[in-house]
């Protein structure tokens, strides 16, 4: 099953992918999770620090998990998903007695036409939680969605080029 929505979400995951992998390297947090999940809230990919793996296991944050609300409860990740809105939440905000002390913010993530294609989720386990949290997952979800019309105009003039050559 992860798979077939891995396939049917190559450009989400290539581009969510791409913008984890740069922003792993310039979040100074030693304890955070990151991932990328479709519009049914089922997570294709998830990172967290090659030191810190075990995190991951504490929130069952595995690709392939489902997190939406009906499932986990409140989180950031869930509400973004629900109210395709960017969500911030701390600690005791998150249902879950596990996410009492994870901070975490989530952003949707559109294709061209505006339809949600997934959310952008960080989170922090027991950091200071930052007041522009927020606003950099919010931009990491806007150049996922910039890198994504990137792959369809591509796709675009795919089609066009074959369509011409056949014409020829």
């Amino acid at each position: 099953d992860l798979n077939r929505k891995s396939q049917q979400n190559t450009y989400l995951l290539e581009a969510g992918c791409e913008v984890i992998s740069f922003f792993s390297q310039v979040v100074t947090a030693r304890e955070f999770i990151a991932g990328i999940t479709d519009n049914e809230g089922n997570l294709l990919y998830s990172y967290s620090p090659p030191h810190r793996h075990d995190r991951r296991e504490d929130i069952n944050a595995f690709p392939g998990a489902r997190a939406q609300e009906s499932i986990v409860g409140t989180t950031p990740l869930a509400t973004a998903l629900y109210l395709n809105k960017p969500f911030q939440a701390y600690w005791y905000e998150n249902y879950a007695e596990y996410a009492h002390f994870w901070a975490g913010c989530a952003a949707p993530v559109h294709n061209s036409c505006g339809d949600m294609l997934g959310v952008l989720v960080a989170s922090g386990y027991q950091e200071v939680a930052h007041p522009r949290a927020l606003d950099l997952v919010t931009a990491a979800a806007k150049s996922i969605e910039e890198r994504i019309r990137h792959f369809e105009q591509l796709a675009h003039f795919k089609v066009l080029e074959e369509f011409n050559s056949s014409l020829l």
